[in-house]
C-alpha cells in the first residue's frame, strides 16, 4: 500500500519535475541566441554570410557555424575563414556550454574579451590569423580543461604568462607568428606534461634553451624557428623527448656542439632543422643512426669538420642541407645511396675533390647546390645516367673542368642551370636549345668555345636557345666565342629579361633585332669588339633598365631614339668612338641614376637639360671634347654621389650651386679651362671623399670653408694660378705638395714660403716704393722715346678711321636682367672681377658660350646714373682697337650695366705690380705705346655723332 502510494505520488510530481527543466531550456537557448547577436552586432560581415542567416527566424542550432549538444545548448562555434572583422563584444562569455571556439583566418580586432575566462567547458580556443593585440591574457590559465589554444599569426606581445602552467591538459600550444613575444619561456610550463605540438616561432623569444622543454615526454613537434633563444642545446634533449618527430630551432643564437648522446632515443626524428645559428663542432657520426629522417638542416653553423660516410645511411632523406657551414673534405660516395634525395645543398663550404657520379642518378633528385666550393675534375658523363626529376643544379665558382656533360641534355624538366666561374672547356652544346624548360642559363666565365667555322661566324648557340621559350636569364660573360650575333637573338623568348655577354670577343655588328626583346631589363654587351652604330631599334626596348656596351668600336652619334627607353637605370656607352653631342632628351629620362659616356669623342656643351636628373647618383663624362660652360643648374643634382667631368675643354667659373650637392663624395673637374674663383661654396660638401681641380687656370685663395670637409681624403688644386694661406685645419693636415704643385703665389705649408706678416709687409712697402721711385726716372726717360714714335705714326695715319667700328647706338642687342642675373649666377661674388667707385664688374657666359665683362652700376650713389649716361654716349662714338667694345647694354628704371668684351688675360695693374707675372722691357714699352695711342686718339681723332 505504501509502494503504491509512492507511486502514485511520484507520477503526480513527474509533469511538475518536468516543467522546470523545459523552462530553463528555452531560457537558456535564448541566452545563447542573445549572446550571438551581440556578437553579429560588433563584427562587419562584407560577404553577408551571418547578416541573413543569423536570425531570430531560424532557430539557433541551424545558424551558420554554431552547432549545439544534445540538450540544445551552443556548444561549437566556428566563424573561421569567413572574412570577419571587427571586435569580440563581452557578451561571448555567455555561451556557458561552449567547448569549441573557432576564430582563425579573419580580421578580429582588439583585446580578447576576459568574459571567454567564464567558459569553463572550453577545451579548444582558436584565434590564430586575426589582428588581436595586447598581451597574451593571464586569464587564459583558468581554462583548465583547454587541450588546444591558438594565438598564433596576431599581433600580441609582451612576456608569456606563468598562468599557462595551470594548463595541465594543454596538448597544442600554438603562439608562433606574432612577432614581438618576448623574454623568456617560464620554467613553470614543466607543468605541462601532456604537451604536444609547443610552437612558438618567428617571435622575439630569448634566454637560454628552456628546460622545462624536457618534461614534456609526449612532445612532437618542438619548434622556436627565427627567435634569439641562446646558450646549449642539450646534449641528452633525446633522453627526455622519445615520441619527438620535429625539432626546429633554425635562426636563433644557439652555440656549442649538435647534440649527440642517445640519439637512438630519437628514433622517430624525422625532421631536423638546426641551421643559422652559431654551432660548432663535427657532424656527430651517429646521426646515420637518425633512419626515420626525412629532413635534415644544419646550413649556416660554423661546423668545421667533414661529412660523415653515415650520412648514406640515411635512407629515407628527402632534404638535406649542409651550405655554408665551414665543411671541409670530400663529398662521401655514400650519397649515392641516398635514393629518395630531393634536394641536396651543400654549396658555399671548403670541399673538394670531384662530385660523386652517383649523384646523378639518384631519380628523385631535384635540385643540386654546390656552389662555392672547391671541387675539381671533371662531371662523368654517361648514357646511364638518369635526371628525370632534375630543376635545378648549380655549380659554380669551383674548379671543373672538362666538357659540358652530356646527360644534362637528358634533363627535360630542367630549369635552372649555372655551371659559371669554373674551368670548363669545348664547344658550347647546341642541343641545350632542346631543354625547352630551361628560364635560368649561367655557363660565364669558363673556357668555352662556340662551334663556328672559318667560313660561318655566327653563334649557332644562341639561335638553337631561341627554342627555350620560358628563358629569362642568359649569360655566356668571360667565354672567347669569337663569333657575330645573329640576327635570330631577335626570336628569344618574350620572357628574356637578363642577357649577359660581356668580354666574349664578339665582333661584327649589333643587329638591328636586338630590339625585338622587349622585356629585356638587364642587356650587356661591355667589352667586346662590336662596331658600327647603336642600333635606333634599340627604342623598342621599353623595359630595360641596365644598358651597357662599353668597351667596344662604336661609332656616330649617340642615337636620340634611347631617350624613348622609359624605365632606364644605368646607361654606359663609355670607352667607344661615339662622337657628336650628348643628346638633350636624355634629360627627359627621369629613372636614370647611372650615365657613364666617358671616353670617347662627344663635343659640344653639356646640354642644360641634364641637370634636371634630381635622382642621378652618378655621372661620368671624362675625356671627351665637351666645351662651354658649367650651368648654374648643376645644383639640381641633390641626389649625386659621383661626378667625373675632367680631361675636356670646359670653359668659365665653378658654378657656386655646385655645393648645394650634400650627397657628392667623388668630385673632378681636373684637366679643364675653368677660371676664377673657386667657390666657398663647396666647403658645403660635407660627405665629399675626393676633389680634384687639377690643370685649369683657377685664380684666388683655397676657401678656407674646405676645412669643414672632414671625409676629404684626396685633393689636387695642382696646376693652376692660386695664392693665398693654404688651409691647415681638417683633413689638410693630411696633404702632401703634390696636391698643390704648380701654384706659384701659394703660401703658408710646409712646402711654400711663410705668409707675409705686417711687419715683413711694411718693409716690403718701403721696398716696392723706393723701386717705384727708379721706375719713375726711367718712365719719363722712355716717355721721349714713346712720344718720338708716336707722332711718327701720326703722320702716317689716313684721315681715314683704321679701327673696328662699333654699332651707331650704345644698345646693340637686348639682354634682359633677367639673362644678366642668369650669367653671373645671380651676380656671385665668385664673377666678381673687381670693384669701383660707382660699378662693379662681373664674368657672365653668353647664349653663344663666349664669355663677356658686364659693369653693373650702382644706383643708390649719387652720380652713377650720370656716369652709365656718359660712358653710353662717349664709347658708342669710339673707333679705335684698343678700348673695350661694347657688346650691349640694360638699362630701366632701376638698374643700369653695360655688357663689354671680356679680357681673360686679367688687369693691366695686375701685370705690372704683381709678383705672380713677369714682363719684359719690350713688352712694357709695347704696353705704353698702346695706351699712349689710345690717349692721343681721344685727344686728336675721337668725336661725338651728333
Amino acid at each position: 500500500m505504501n509502494i503504491m502510494h509512492f507511486q502514485y505520488a511520484f507520477f503526480l510530481l513527474l509533469p511538475l519535475l518536468q516543467l522546470p527543466y523545459f523552462g530553463s531550456s528555452s531560457t537558456n537557448i535564448t541566452t545563447d541566441q542573445s549572446a550571438l547577436l551581440a556578437i553579429k552586432s560588433h563584427i562587419l560581415d562584407p560577404h553577408n554570410i551571418l547578416l541573413s542567416n543569423w536570425s531570430t527566424a531560424t532557430p539557433v542550432c541551424d545558424w551558420i557555424g554554431v552547432f549545439c549538444n544534445t540538450h540544445k545548448r551552443v556548444s561549437v562555434l566556428d566563424l573561421s575563414s569567413k572574412g570577419l572583422a571587427g571586435s569580440l563584444p563581452s557578451q561571448i562569455g555567455n555561451l556557458s556550454f561552449l567547448v569549441e571556439l573557432d576564430l582563425r583566418n579573419n580580421s578580429f580586432s582588439g583585446h580578447l574579451p576576459e568574459e571567454l575566462s567564464k567558459l569553463r567547458r572550453l577545451k579548444h580556443l582558436d584565434a590564430g590569423y586575426n589582428n588581436f593585440v595586447g598581451d597574451i591574457p593571464a586569464w587564459l590559465g583558468s581554462l583548465k580543461k583547454l587541450k588546444f589554444l591558438g594565438l598564433h599569426g596576431c599581433r600580441f606581445s609582451g612576456a608569456l604568462p606563468v598562468s599557462l602552467s595551470n594548463l595541465t591538459e594543454l596538448e597544442h600550444l600554438n603562439l608562433h607568428d606574432n612577432g614581438a613575444i618576448a623574454g623568456n619561456v617560464p620554467n613553470e610550463y614543466s607543468s605541462l606534461r601532456k604537451m604536444k605540438y609547443f610552437n612558438l616561432y618567428s617571435n622575439g623569444l630569448s634566454g637560454s634553451f628552456p628546460p622545462c622543454v624536457l618534461n614534456f615526454s609526449m612532445l612532437q613537434i618542438l619548434d622556436f624557428t627565427n627567435n634569439s633563444i641562446s646558450g646549449h642545446i642539450p646534449l641528452d634533449i633525446c633522453s627526455h623527448l622519445p615520441s619527438i618527430s620535429g625539432i626546429y630551432l633554425s635562426y636563433n643564437q644557439l652555440k656549442g656542439k649538435i647534440f649527440s648522446s642517445n640519439i637512438s632515443g630519437c628514433s622517430r626524428l624525422s625532421d631536423l632543422s638546426l641551421s643559422v645559428n652559431k654551432l660548432e663542432g663535427p657532424i656527430p657520426r651517429n646521426f646515420g643512426n637518425l633512419t626515420s629522417l626525412r629532413n635534415l638542416y644544419l646550413g649556416y653553423n660554423n661546423l668545421m669538420g667533414e661529412i660523415p660516410d653515415t650520412i648514406g645511411n640515411l635512407r629515407q632523406l628527402e632534404f638535406l642541407n649542409i651550405a655554408n657551414a665551414n665543411l671541409f673534405g670530400t663529398i662521401p660516395l655514400e650519397m649515392g645511396d641516398l635514393n629518395n634525395l630531393h634536394l641536396l645543398d651543400l654549396g658555399e663550404n671548403n670541399l673538394i675533390g670531384s662530385i660523386p657520379s652517383r649523384i646523378f642518378n639518384i631519380s628523385e633528385l631535384s635540385i643540386v647546390s654546390l656552389e662555392q666550393n672547391n671541387l675539381t675534375g671533371k662531371l662523368q658523363s654517361s648514357v646511364k645516367m638518369s635526371v628525370p626529376n632534375l630543376i635545378e643544379i648549380s655549380i659554380d665558382l669551383n674548379k671543373l673542368s672538362g666538357n659540358i656533360p652530356s646527360f644534362l641534355m637528358n634533363a627535360s624538366k630542367l630549369e635552372f642551370l649555372d655551371m659559371s666561374q669554373n674551368e670548363l672547356t669545348g664547344f658550347i652544346p647546341s642541343s641545350l636549345g632542346d631543354l625547352r624548360l630551361l628560364k635560368w642559363l649561367n655557363l660565364g666565365f669558363n673556357n668555352l668555345h662556340s662551334p663556328t667555322s672559318r667560313f660561318d661566324k655566327e653563334l649557332s648557340f644562341i639561335s638553337s636557345l631561341t627554342k627555350c621559350m620560358k628563358l629569362r636569364e642568359l649569360s655566356f660573360s668571360g667565354n672567347y666565342l669569337n663569333g657575330i650575333l645573329p640576327s635570330s637573338m631577335g626570336n628569344f623568348s618574350s620572357e628574356l629579361e637578363t642577357l649577359e655577354l660581356e668580354d666574349c670577343g664578339i665582333m661584327g655588328t649589333i643587329p638591328p633585332e636586338i630590339g625585338n626583346l622587349s622585356n629585356i631589363i638587364y642587356l650587356g654587351l661591355d667589352e667586346n669588339s662590336l662596331g658600327g652604330f647603336i642600333p635606333t631599334s634599340m627604342k623598342r626596348l621599353s623595359m630595360v633598365q641596365i644598358l651597357r656596351l662599353p668597351g667596344n668600336k662604336l661609332q656616330g652619334s649617340i642615337p636620340t631614339e634611347l631617350c624613348y627607353l622609359p624605365n632606364l637605370g644605368k646607361l654606359d656607352l663609355e670607352s667607344n668612338r661615339l662622337n657628336g653631342k650628348i643628346p638633350d632628351c636624355l634629360g627627359n629620362i627621369t629613372s636614370l641614376r647611372y650615365i657613364y659616356l666617358n671616353s670617347n669623342n662627344l663635343t659640344s656643351a653639356i646640354p642644360v637639360n641634364l641637370w634636371n636628373l634630381k635622382d642621378l647618383l652618378e655621372l661620368n663624362l671624362s675625356s671627351n671634347s665637351i666645351n662651354g660652360s658649367l650651368s648654374f643648374e648643376i645644383g639640381n643634382l641633390k641626389s649625386l654621389i659621383f661626378m667625373d667631368l675632367s680631361a675636356n675643354q670646359i670653359m668659365g667659373n665653378i658654378p657656386s650651386t655646385l655645393g648645394t650637392l650634400q650627397m657628392l663624395q667623388n668630385l673632378s673637374l681636373a684637366h679643364n679651362r675653368l677660371q676664377g674663383l673657386i667657390p666657398k661654396s663647396l666647403g658645403n660638401m660635407l660627405n665629399l671623399e675626393e676633389l680634384d681641380l687639377s690643370l685649369n687656370n683657377l685664380l684666388g685663395e683655397i676657401p678656407k670653408s674646405f676645412e669643414k670637409l672632414l671625409y676629404l681624403k684626396h685633393f689636387n688644386v695642382s696646376y693652376n694660378k692660386l695664392s693665398g694661406e693654404v688651409p691647415n685645419g681638417g683633413p689638410f693636415a693630411n696633404f702632401t705638395r703634390q696636391s698643390f704643385m704648380s701654384n706659384q703665389a701659394l703660401c703658408g705649408a710646409p712646402w711654400f714660403h711663410q705668409c707675409t706678416t705686417t711687419h715683413h709687409h711694411l718693409h716690403k712697402v718701403r721696398r716696392k716704393y723706393i723701386f717705384i721711385s727708379v721706375f719713375v726716372f726711367l718712365l719719363i726717360s722712355t716717355m721721349a722715346v714713346v712720344v718720338i714714335i708716336v707722332f711718327g705714326r701720326r703722320k702716317k695715319r689716313t684721315n681715314k678711321s683704321l679701327e673696328i667700328d662699333l654699332p651707331s647706338r650704345c644698345i646693340h642687342q637686348r639682354i634682359s636682367y633677367y639673362d644678366l642675373q642668369r650669367m653671373t649666377n645671380g651676380f656671385s661674388d665668385s664673377n666678381l672681377l673687381g670693384k669701383g667707385s660707382l660699378s662693379s664688374v662681373y664674368k657672365g657666359i653668353l647664349s653663344s658660350e663666349t664669355s663677356c665683362a658686364i659693369k653693373v652700376f650702382d644706383m643708390e650713389i649719387q652720380g652713377a646714373l650720370k656716369s652709365f649716361d656718359v660712358e653710353c654716349e662717349v664709347m658708342r662714338n669710339l673707333r679705335h682697337r684698343n678700348f673695350v667694345r661694347v657688346i650691349s647694354s640694360c638699362s630701366n628704371l632701376d638698374f643700369k650695366a653695360l655688357v663689354l668684351d671680356y679680357m681673360p688675360n686679367g688687369s693691366l695693374d695686375n701685370w705690372l705690380h704683381s709678383n705672380e707675372n713677369f714682363l719684359d722691357i719690350r713688352q712694357r714699352l709695347d704696353i705704353m705705346i698702346d695706351v699712349a695711342s689710345a690717349m692721343e686718339y681721344l685727344h686728336h681723332d675721337y668725336f661725338l655723332s651728333s
